[in-house]
């Protein structure tokens, strides 16, 4: 046991000195104290040689001499000094600031560590909401006339705030490159949900709209382009998941391939729901990065 007081289980003092603050500045002010000795012996020895030069021309005029030199030289002693104490406030003020930063890097870290903590849950979270939102999408394709009479199709939502404010908080902590990654899913996530909000919208029953049209809207190619981003948020939310669980440490911006974009459609229950063509759209959208126009040639 590490006690304070005097007494067996002390630390010397050198040791206790090296433990605070990570131990850095400390040996470096103790790697200074020999030139801070060397500088005040050099100190010594100029002043005492320039006593023996004043007074060498006799004990009597020794004291005025002395006084007279202390007081031509007043104003260059009075700005050296000021020079060094205002180096020595700008090391201050430097060290104050870097201990500063140094805690609240500490502070990013620990956070970080803490969502990481909960983040395979998130990350669960974020993908049953994309296979809930494949789901009405495949109900869209299903039945792409809504009667009046079945009950509206609901919209697919996160379950938890806290989810959203968990990516939020990575975002913050985390250094710029992996800050990035958690913001592109985040955007990925809205983006998907108000495209599938809206195209819902449009394919319930018009009642519920206040139209007077018995039939809901639906357009195949519509609902299609709502996957696109369905089917990235998935991919997204899947491959952050090994740094979540600690299998990797590093984070990685999701890589879409052909191969992982068909998985994630068998996975999510939508590739016996699309036709090859369709199929084909959703590869070349992902995988181009190109401008979605929710268009395709079957129509």
């Amino acid at each position: 046991m590490d006690r304070v007081g005097v007494g067996f289980g002390r630390r010397p003092f050198c040791c206790s000195l090296s433990r605070m603050g990570g131990g850095k500045p400390e040996r470096i002010a103790w790697n200074l104290i020999p030139w801070l000795v060397f500088a005040g012996v050099l100190g010594v020895l100029l002043l005492t040689s320039w006593i023996e030069w004043r007074c060498s021309p006799g004990r009597a005029e020794c004291r005025s001499r002395l006084v007279e030199d202390f007081y031509d030289w007043q104003p260059l002693v009075a700005g050296i000094l000021a020079l060094i104490a205002g180096i020595i406030s700008v090391r201050a003020i430097f060290k104050q600031t870097e201990a500063h930063e140094r805690q609240a890097a500490e502070r990013r870290d620990r956070l970080v560590r803490a969502y990481r903590a909960s983040l395979s849950d998130d990350l669960a979270l974020v993908a049953n909401h994309a296979k809930s939102s494949a789901g009405a999408a495949h109900e869209m394709l299903r039945v792409p006339n809504r009667p009046i009479t079945t009950t509206p199709l609901n919209t697919p939502s996160l379950e938890g705030q806290p989810v959203i404010d968990h990516l939020r908080m990575l975002i913050e902590n985390h250094d710029a490159r992996s800050g990035e990654v958690f913001a592109d899913l985040l955007g990925c996530y809205q983006v998907q949900h108000y495209r599938l909000a809206g195209q819902i919208d449009l394919y319930n029953p018009p009642s519920f709209r206040n139209l007077a049209d018995p039939t809901g809207i639906s357009s195949r190619p519509n609902v299609i382009f709502t996957l696109f981003a369905t089917v990235a948020l998935y991919l997204r939310a899947t491959q952050l998941l090994p740094w979540a669980r600690r299998q990797v440490e590093t984070i990685e911006a999701p890589t879409f391939d052909e191969k992982s974009i068909i998985s994630a459609l068998f996975q999510m229950g939508l590739f016996d729901s699309l036709n090859p063509e369709e199929r084909k759209r959703i590869c070349e959208a992902l995988l181009t990065d190109k401008p979605l126009t929710g268009r395709t040639d079957s129509r």
